[in-house]
C-alpha cells in the first residue's frame, strides 16, 4: 500500500514539474496546442492538463501575440467545435475547461483582432446540435465571469478593456445573442440547455438593453417555464434578475407590475394547501423578489 501510494506522490510530481517546464517554456503552450490539434492525446485528463498550459500562456502572453500565434489559437478553437460534431460525449470537465479558454481568447481579441468572434465561432453554425448549444451558453457564462463579474477585483487597464467589449458586444452581437436565446429556448428541449440558456440571461441581462428582453416576444417564454418543475429554480433567476435591472423607479415599477400580473394570472406566485415543495418555493423566491424591488423602489 505504502509502495503504491509513493509511486503515485512521485508519478504527482514529475507531472508538476512537467507542467510547469511547458509553462515557462516559451513555445510549451504552441507544444501542447499542436498535441491537441493533432490527437496525439493518451487521455482526457491529459488533454485538460495541456490546456492547463494553453491557459496559463493565454492569461499571461495572449495579448501581444504575433498574427502565427492569433492562428494557432484560433485552430485549437476550431477543432473543439469540430469534436463537438464527431464525439458529442465529451467530459464535463474538459467542456468547462475549454469555455474558459474560449472566454480568455474572447477577452483578448474582440473586439480589435476578432469583431466577429461570436458569429464565426457560434452563430453563423446554426447551433443545431445540444452539445453545441451547451456549450456555447457554458461560453457565455464563461465570458460573463471573465468580462462582466463584479465580483472580481480588476485592475484599471483590465477594468477599461472590459468596458470596451461590453460596448462593442452591445452594437456587434448582443441583439443577435438574444435572438439565439429565443430560439434556444423555444426548440431546444434540452434540460440542461434551458437551465444554461435561462442563466445566462440572468447574467447578461444586467448590462443590456433591457428591451431586448423585456417584450412580449421573450416574456412569455420565461415566465411558460416558471411552471416546469426541472427549469424552474433557473427560470426564477431570470426573471429575477430582469426585476433587479438598473432602471429609472418608474419604469421598473411599470415592468414589475407587468411581470407580476402575468405571474398571478398564471398561478405561479400563489400557493394553497395542495401546493407541493417547488411550487411554494418557487411562489416564494418570486415574491421575495418582487417584494425587495419594490421597497427599493419606493425608497429611491
Amino acid at each position: 500500500m505504502n509502495r503504491i501510494t509513493n509511486y503515485g506522490i512521485e508519478q504527482v510530481f514529475q507531472l508538476y514539474h512537467y507542467l510547469e517546464a511547458l509553462k515557462t517554456d516559451e513555445n510549451g503552450w504552441r507544444k501542447s496546442t499542436d498535441n491537441i490539434v493533432a490527437n496525439n492525446l493518451s487521455t482526457d485528463e491529459e488533454h485538460f492538463l495541456l490546456l492547463q498550459v494553453i491557459e496559463d500562456y493565454l492569461a499571461r502572453r495572449y495579448a501581444g501575440a504575433d498574427a502565427d500565434s492569433v492562428m494557432c489559437i484560433r485552430s485549437l478553437l476550431s477543432h473543439w467545435i469540430q469534436k463537438l460534431s464527431t464525439r458529442p460525449d465529451q467530459p464535463v470537465f474538459l467542456v468547462n475547461k475549454m469555455a474558459h479558454i474560449f472566454s480568455l481568447v474572447f477577452a483578448a481579441d474582440f473586439p480589435d483582432r476578432w469583431p466577429t468572434f461570436m458569429d464565426d465561432i457560434f452563430l453563423s453554425r446554426g447551433l443545431d446540435s445540444v452539445p453545441l448549444v451547451v456549450f456555447y451558453l457554458k461560453t457565455l457564462l464563461a465570458i460573463d465571469s471573465e468580462v462582466v463579474d463584479r465580483d472580481i477585483q480588476r485592475t484599471k487597464t483590465v477594468f477599461d478593456r472590459n468596458t470596451k467589449i461590453k460596448d462593442f458586444m452591445r452594437d456587434l452581437c448582443i441583439p443577435q445573442i438574444v435572438q439565439s436565446w429565443w430560439t434556444i429556448l423555444e426548440r431546444c428541449s434540452d434540460v440542461t440547455a434551458q437551465c444554461l440558456c435561462l442563466d445566462a440571461v440572468a447574467a447578461f441581462v444586467d448590462w443590456i438593453d433591457v428591451e431586448l428582453v423585456a417584450n412580449d416576444v421573450f416574456v412569455p417564454l420565461v415566465i411558460a417555464r416558471l411552471g416546469n418543475k426541472d427549469i424552474s429554480e433557473a427560470a426564477v433567476r431570470a426573471v429575477s434578475a430582469l426585476i433587479q435591472k438598473g432602471m429609472p423607479p418608474s419604469k421598473k415599477l411599470s415592468l414589475v407590475t407587468a411581470l407580476t400580473d402575468v405571474m398571478r394570472n398564471n398561478h405561479l406566485i400563489s400557493v394553497n394547501p395542495n401546493s407541493d415543495y417547488e411550487d411554494v418555493l418557487r411562489a416564494g423566491s418570486l415574491l421575495s423578489a418582487v417584494g425587495s424591488v419594490l421597497i427599493d423602489t419606493y425608497h429611491k
